[in-house]
């Protein structure tokens, strides 16, 4: 008798320590089904975007090309270093320099509780920090089959075009006395190569936010938008490679042969890291191999497009960050010219285009976010 009470005891004992893991459990996949849920429209754009990219792909019959795992290992990478660094670097040093409290170990690991490891911020990101890189490795599966698509004929016209704006004079001549000055082009350089951990950053800083839910969906679903309608469509109907590649895909002089000439007499002496990513580009075009940040296109400048993203929502969260973004839009504008990336309309083409997109984005958000338990819902 004693011997079945301790083993029905056990048993219940058992019972009631496994109910609290089921229920914990449960609760967490309510919470990501609905962290799924209330942002359904970009998570949808996205899913669009790549069963149509798919789809013309296998019907330009090069579906084998198309990969959407290409990222997956970078991306999880990145965003570990990228966490780590704000959650147990950055915020840390915040808290001893500014907030300075006298318990400073219980106000980091509170701070943490509270804004860090808290379900509503974990149950937005995971839905989008699982399907992003795979839309970005679709994207630059698309992006290295533009030939596939449409022959690079584009770049004779731009050109033309570009100096028949800019007075019959290319803009890089025109950018020359003022920027043509190894230690300038190496500064120039350097910001440039900046713009991949700014996008980044801000994109991070939307998936993770909790607040102004509306500024981030816009944000998110302009992001897509602009690698989907900018980085794919457009850039495969007026395929081009850029000054830097003028010479592979236009016939004739090759009035950019003096700016490149100029670059690389400056990588002599100051290092110019343009120049190796363009000789990597060209090396993966030639070789038809699918490789991270591959693919080359110039019209339009999805560098341009992605800083004015940045911008317009750093203008909607302060003013501060507003300016800042906006002389980072500028100095991408400027440094894709003298670099030999773009062709000045390029830049143009984005600053116009971009704008509608995050008005569009913002129109679906307002209209359709709210169903399926979306953005007003979850804002409530």
């Amino acid at each position: 008798m004693v011997d079945v009470t301790q083993n029905g005891a056990a048993a219940a004992g058992t019972c009631r320590g496994e109910t609290p893991w089921r229920k914990k459990l449960a609760s967490l996949g309510r919470e990501l089904v609905e962290g799924a849920r209330s942002q359904w429209l970009i998570l949808a754009a996205v899913a669009v975007y790549l069963l149509a990219s798919y789809a013309a792909a296998s019907l330009a019959g090069a579906g084998a090309h198309f990969s959407i795992s290409l990222y997956s290992l970078l991306w999880v990478k990145l965003t570990g270093v990228f966490v780590f660094g704000v959650v147990c670097i950055l915020y840390p040093l915040a808290v001893l320099i500014l907030v300075r409290p006298a318990r400073p170990l219980r106000h980091i690991w509170e701070g943490w509780r509270r804004h860090f490891f808290n379900v509503e911020r974990i149950k937005r990101a995971l839905p989008l920090l699982i399907l992003l890189p795979v839309f970005m490795s679709g994207f630059s599966s698309m992006k290295a089959m533009i030939p596939v698509f449409d022959p690079y004929t584009w770049d004779l016209p731009l050109a033309q075009l570009d100096r028949w704006l800019h007075g019959g004079v290319d803009p890089w001549l025109l950018l020359q006395p003022w920027l043509g000055k190894p230690a300038v082009t190496h500064a120039i350089n350097a910001i440039y190569n900046l713009w991949f951990f700014i996008i980044y950053g801000v994109t991070l800083w939307q998936i993770f936010r909790t607040r102004d839910l509306r500024t981030r969906a816009q944000y998110l679903l302009s992001f897509v938008l602009a690698w989907g309608v900018l980085g794919t469509l457009m850039a495969s109907l007026f395929a081009s490679g850029g000054p830097c590649y003028y010479e592979h895909f236009a016939a004739g002089e090759n009035p950019f042969a003096p700016l490149m000439s100029y670059l690389y007499q400056v990588d002599e002496t100051h290092s110019i890291w343009a120049l190796q990513a363009q000789e990597m580009l060209w090396r993966a075009h030639s070789e038809n191999d699918l490789a991270l940040g591959g693919g080359i296109s110039a019209m339009p400048s999805l560098h341009v497009a992605c800083a004015l993203l940045c911008a317009l929502v750093g203008w909607r969260t302060n003013r501060v960050l507003g300016w800042i973004m906006t002389a980072f839009v500028v100095a991408t504008m400027i440094g894709s010219v003298h670099l030999g990336w773009h062709y000045a309309v390029d830049g143009y083409a984005s600053l116009l285009l971009l704008p509608p997109l995050w008005w569009a984005a913002g129109w679906m958000v307002d209209r359709w976010g709210a169903r399926w338990g979306g953005l007003r819902a979850a804002a409530a």
